[in-house]
């Protein structure tokens, strides 16, 4: 019989290789340091595009919002299976590359992975403290809690979002929850999993502008 670790890493599998690509990491415990990472997985980092208001990064649900974030001017770095740890190299770089406004969907993959609360909110702290003090504004969007196949769901989700309630505020970084009460009020946006988006349907272009209006009310532009 699998442990309830093992049951997380597998569900976290499955979710993200329905979208065609396998985790860009897979959970190594609670505090042993992710394998490096290559641009492949994060992507080259530029300077800011002109028009550019912000930049996302995201796992498997950014990348399906991927062309009405970029139709609203947002930047995308997405990757399916994208979690905390092995977005830091890439968001080190967006804060050295002069982008000034970062917003972060990332958390999921850490909460399948059944990290402790004193690791997630390790993995926050280590995001807004080290990786992000030199951008000017950092948007977190809380985590979608609706219940999915894992029954341990919306309680772990809750934990994460109130850590980030709790922590982000002492960095100057602001936390989004409207996008976690639109998916808990729109439960058929979503597939059979309530994580993904049903292609074609709503739910991209209602999280595109969710992301838009947080970078204008927190951001101011």
């Amino acid at each position: 019989m699998l442990t309830p670790l093992a049951r997380w890493a597998v569900f976290a599998i499955v979710l993200a290789s329905m979208s065609g690509i396998a985790p860009a990491t897979a959970s190594r415990g609670d505090d042993e340091a992710a394998p490096g990472l290559s641009e492949g997985v994060v992507g080259g980092v530029e300077a800011a595009a002109p028009g550019e208001v912000a930049h996302i990064v995201g796992d498997s649900v950014t990348a399906q919002a991927r062309d009405p974030l970029v139709r609203r001017s947002v930047g995308v770095s997405a990757h399916p299976g994208l979690d905390i740890r092995a977005a830091q190299l890439r968001l080190r770089l967006l804060g050295r590359t002069g982008h000034e406004r970062v917003v972060l969907a990332l958390g999921a993959m850490d909460v399948y992975a059944g990290l402790s609360r004193a690791s997630m909110r390790r993995r926050i702290t280590a995001v807004l403290r080290d990786d992000l003090h030199s951008v000017d504004c950092v948007v977190w969007l809380a985590l979608n809690e609706n219940p999915n196949r894992h029954a341990g769901w919306p309680a772990s989700t809750r934990v994460f979002n109130d850590l980030l309630d709790e922590v982000a505020p002492a960095y100057g970084a602001h936390v989004q929850h409207r996008w976690r009460v639109a998916a808990g009020n729109h439960p058929r946006w979503f597939r059979f999993d309530r994580v993904h988006f049903r292609i074609p349907g709503p739910g991209p272009r209602a999280y595109s502008d969710i992301v838009r209006v947080s970078v204008r009310n927190f951001c101011g532009t």
